[in-house]
């Protein structure tokens, strides 16, 4: 038999697993899903119940039981087919629960945990230059979107949200890193495409003007800094304070902060219940007394049927927003609709945060948000 050591099953990107470099067979989407929940839960046993209803959206069939026993089966037989101990992998305790026992090192997922810790640990003994190498290892574990391919679910839209937010913050971070360490002018060209492609990300200018002005390209760090600020104001939205301080340093001629004193913001437990947890949490109330329930990583609003929350007014767009759970923030955007979306009586420009109390005017309905207080 093959040793347990050769496996290596990924999920951050499409899901596919290995044994000895060799790809194995996976099988259809939910028995892909399967083992997606399976690596995201790792050493801890899990019950067919919460499996099925993970996997099946909260709408298991009634054979749900022997349906997993089948997919179990399924990847058992790859796994004895590449001659390794199946069951010593993919256990089954005597409670009927299900755990695939792999170490971190068996997986993209518990590797990018693993090199984002690392990096960590370099910072916290402040050499920048070995905390960004980690977090450049971490971000070389991700092979495409998360469950690329996956069909759409409460869970695989909750971890791709979770995930692709961790993935940016790990970037944001080792580009601080780089920068800290004296390696600005090496980063401005990945910061130009990133600015590109995410034009309101405050975070990646901040991130361009700063290395600019560090290669001491003074006029490059202002011209970033009128870029974007043209494209917020577009978006009805003002520069945050640290970019007004960045621009207002660089015209002073002021040197940049302490590299030393730059600070790390990650959330570095990857378990994923935050982001689950908030789901079916956040609840819209009309104020007629209709309620609706966020139970999605996405869910659009608008007049048309196949909206996840339809609202029949003459005001209302076919297709007018959408809420959004993105790691620990609940935000609505505008989906260019007629009427615009307003947040506390104000016009959302692109999309704004949602916190407890809010009331959102859509077309000529009200409704205010309500989420359990801490």
């Amino acid at each position: 038999m093959t040793s347990v050591e050769t496996v290596d099953v990924r999920i951050l990107g499409p899901v596919r697993w290995y044994v000895a470099g060799r790809p194995l067979a996976v099988g259809g989407p939910l028995t892909r899903a399967m083992l997606a929940v399976l690596v995201l839960n790792r050493r801890n046993a899990i019950s067919p119940t919460r499996l099925a209803n993970t996997i099946w959206d909260g709408d298991p069939p009634p054979s749900f039981r022997a349906n997993l026993h089948n997919r179990i089966a399924e990847l058992r037989a790859a796994l004895q087919a590449a001659e390794v101990a199946a069951t010593a992998i993919l256990r089954t305790d005597s409670s009927g629960n299900y755990c695939l026992d792999i170490r971190d090192e068996d997986c993209d997922l518990g590797r990018f945990e693993q090199a984002r810790t690392a990096a960590m640990a370099a910072f916290d003994t402040g050499d920048h230059a070995r905390a960004a190498e980690y977090f450049l290892q971490a971000l070389g574990e991700w092979s495409g979107a998360a469950l690329d391919g996956l069909p759409m679910s409460t869970f695989v839209e909750a971890f791709c949200a979770h995930m692709d937010e961790e993935r940016q913050h790990t970037l944001e971070a080792r580009l601080d890193l780089e920068i800290a360490a004296g390696r600005a002018a090496e980063v401005i060209g990945e910061l130009r495409a990133l600015t590109a492609r995410h034009p309101l990300r405050e975070t990646l200018w901040a991130q361009l003007i700063t290395a600019l002005y560090a290669a001491g390209r003074h006029g490059d760090a202002l011209a970033a800094g009128r870029a974007v600020r043209g494209l917020l104001r577009e978006q009805g939205m003002d520069p945050s304070d640290r970019l007004a301080g960045l621009e207002q340093r660089i015209l002073r001629h002021e040197p940049l902060p302490n590299p030393a004193r730059i600070r790390l913001r990650l959330n570095v437990d990857s378990s994923g219940s935050t982001l689950l947890e908030t789901l079916g949490h956040l609840q819209l109330y009309v104020d007629d007394g209709r309620r609706y329930e966020v139970t999605r990583a996405v869910m659009t609003i608008g007049r048309s049927a196949d909206n996840d929350i339809r609202l029949e007014d003459a005001k209302t767009s076919r297709q007018h927003a959408k809420v959004v759970v993105d790691g620990e923030v609940v935000r609505i955007e505008d989906r260019d609709s007629a009427n615009g979306v307003y947040v506390n009586d104000r016009r959302v420009r692109g999309w704004a945060a949602l916190v407890h109390g809010d009331r959102i005017r859509i077309g000529s309905v009200m409704l205010e948000v309500r989420r359990p207080l801490a």
